[in-house]
């Protein structure tokens, strides 16, 4: 790379050896009058308050004014459309949790009526519950008397 960019540029002696040198925008720079510039300081004010023009009009052809005029009425209503969501969120999920208990409690009703419908179905059918209970009087019963025979026959 060429070092000269880096250097400043020397006074010229003489007419010749500045006509040597590259013309640089330094140079260009250096040889400018108060008159050009005052018209670059000029040119480039007019260009920066041509820009916030265009900026503000595109802005209020948007229609957002309130967003102008109040930077926090926005941050109001980002904070606003949050809180829906949260609300929302929360019903439906609540609304879940409601809908779960009540499968739970239909599931819970539905098993007690079963369990309580076979319940009453056995009280209402002895079934084999009172022939056992005789089956094993009678047992007690010969047992007791087969030891009363037999004690009565060794004597």
């Amino acid at each position: 790379m060429d070092d000269s960019r880096h250097q400043p540029p020397e006074p010229p002696d003489d007419k010749a050896a500045s006509l040597r040198r590259p013309i640089s925008i330094r140079r260009i720079r250096l040889q400018e009058s108060e008159l050009d510039q005052r018209a670059r300081q000029v040119g480039t004010a007019v260009g920066t308050m041509v820009a916030l023009l265009r900026d503000a009009q595109h802005r209020l052809n948007e229609g957002d004014l309130w967003k102008i005029t109040n930077p926090l009425s926005d941050l109001r209503t980002t904070a606003q459309g949050r809180a829906q969501e949260l609300r929302h969120a929360a019903a439906l999920r609540a609304q879940q949790w409601r809908r779960a208990a009540l499968e739970r409690a239909s599931e819970l009703h539905r098993q007690a009526r079963t369990g309580y419908k076979q319940a009453l179905g056995r009280s209402k059918n002895p079934g084999r519950g009172p022939m056992l209970i005789a089956a094993g009087a009678l047992g007690f019963l010969l047992g007791v008397g087969f030891k009363a025979w037999r004690s009565s026959r060794s004597k």
